[in-house]
């Protein structure tokens, strides 16, 4: 019972942004009981690391004995109506006419040791490589950028601190606490000033943003990677890991880097810090398709790999049957598109382990982006016009929640998921759209029953029978 009660007494106090709520007078006793619990069982742990074994032991069992005669554990059916702590954003429209939630319900709860979890990497190494802790990996993540109308990385103009802090709140409110940052820019330091100054606990995946070959952008990439190297030596706790290159990769990309010369990057930074080092990509060239087999100098480098998978981009291109044309017109074919999204998305992270395995490297996995667009912004995606709706979005942020946090959990499914994207960001005009918040922080469907205050005013009251689909 402490394995649960200890994060849920850190749940109910987190789950008011770090306060006790505005209302003292109000805070319930079970609260405070689970507060106490955490706090004596904390200290306990730590003073008991100065004793003996049997004497450590004898520290925690007196601990644990505090928990289970306070009413922390009795508090599960009160803590089910907080659903700040106990949903986070799997509660996400559930009752709201849309795909049932109830997978969710026992999402991972973010808190400082996550006390539940089997830890594989306890000392930052496994098997030869740098690695991730597991609790920091079962913490429900999400890809962040916060760049609102008016603001743009390009033109380095970037949020401020009050509008990071904002935008921090909502995710922690959301239960986010696991982070990708894209860059060592200004936005990255705000970012992780605002963690320290608030006193956060968030995790954060730092990127380096590689701008492209050595031969032509070797002096900006170097100003990058000397930013990125500060900050991981100046935040070592906050950043539990560092992606070198965002999609350079790839044939098409227009920040296209040899794989020998992102090898260098990786193995440069690498060498700088203590994190383990990853680069962010799609799967042709991490699964070496025709063209990309010297990518294999890129995976031999990276502790773990960061796949992208977007089966709504990639439907506009033959890579799945977005139609499903052998299903009737009306809801079972709404559904057999979405459950073809997540097949689709399941298959590429197996393809992309096969491929590691055939290379006798045993990487970790995550999911480095995925997501769902809730409206269309790039009319030249054939298929976008079909399915970029805000109950489709919502139906797929809850399939890839359950495969990587719930139910539907197996032996395929990512370390974490980094889902793409907390916020709409304008800048990006035809690439827009994948928020689960608009540019102007209102919630979107996903985030209605989380966020009902910041349900945009005269929204349309969504049920399933509103998702979108080819007819």
């Amino acid at each position: 019972m402490v394995w649960k009660c200890a994060p849920l007494a850190r749940a109910v106090v987190s789950g008011t942004n770090g306060a006790f709520g505005s209302d003292l007078g109000s805070f319930p006793v079970w609260r405070a009981k689970a507060v106490a619990g955490l706090l004596i069982f904390e200290y306990a742990s730590a003073m008991a690391s100065a004793f003996p074994k049997q004497i450590q032991q004898l520290f925690v069992a007196l601990a644990a004995l505090w928990l289970l005669g306070t009413s922390a554990c009795n508090a599960d059916t009160a803590s089910r109506s907080d659903t700040g702590a106990m949903q986070g954003a799997g509660g996400a429209a559930a009752g709201a006419g849309g795909m049932p939630n109830s997978a969710f319900l026992m999402r991972p709860i973010p808190d400082a040791q996550h006390l539940d979890v089997t830890e594989t990497c306890p000392d930052g190494m496994r098997d030869g490589k740098r690695c991730i802790p597991d609790r920091v990996l079962a913490r429900p993540a999400v890809c962040y950028s916060g760049y609102r109308a008016g603001q743009n990385p390009n033109a380095n103009v970037f949020p401020s601190e009050a509008q990071v802090k904002e935008d921090l709140d909502l995710l922690v409110r959301a239960n986010y606490s696991f982070l990708r940052l894209f860059d060592a820019t200004q936005h990255a330091s705000t970012v992780l000033k605002v963690i320290t100054d608030n006193g956060f606990d968030i995790k954060l995946q730092l990127g380096v943003w590689i701008k492209g070959p050595k031969a032509s952008e070797d002096a900006a990439n170097q100003a990058e990677i000397s930013r990125a190297i500060a900050l991981a030596t100046q935040y070592p706790k906050l950043i539990v890991g560092v992606s070198v290159g965002n999609e350079t990769l790839d044939s098409w990309s227009s920040v296209l880097t040899p794989a020998a010369d992102l090898a260098a990057y990786i193995v440069q930074v690498r060498a700088a810090i203590t994190q383990p080092v990853t680069t962010d990509d799609l799967f042709p060239p991490l699964e070496l398709q025709s063209g990309y087999q010297d990518v294999l100098t890129v995976l031999q480098a990276v502790d773990y790999l960061s796949v992208h998978v977007y089966a709504a981009i990639d439907a506009s291109f033959g890579g799945w049957d977005f139609g499903q044309m052998s299903v009737p017109v009306g809801p079972e074919r709404e559904q057999a598109m979405m459950k073809a999204a997540q097949t689709y998305t399941k298959k590429t992270l197996q393809d992309v382990r096969k491929v590691l395995t055939a290379n006798n490297l045993d990487l970790p996995i995550v999911m480095g982006e995925a997501g769902w667009k809730s409206r269309v912004t790039d009319t030249t995606k054939v298929a976008e016009g079909w399915f970029a709706h805000e109950v489709n979005q919502q139906q797929f942020f809850a399939g890839l929640e359950a495969w990587t946090y719930g139910a539907d959990h197996d032996a395929d499914s990512p370390g974490t998921a980094f889902y793409f994207e907390a916020f709409d960001e304008p800048w990006k005009t035809s690439d827009d759209g994948w928020g689960l918040f608009d540019a102007q922080r209102n919630a979107k469907y996903v985030m209605w029953s989380q966020f009902p205050e910041l349900t945009p005013s005269g929204a349309p009251p969504y049920t399933a029978a509103d998702a979108k689909y080819f007819q």
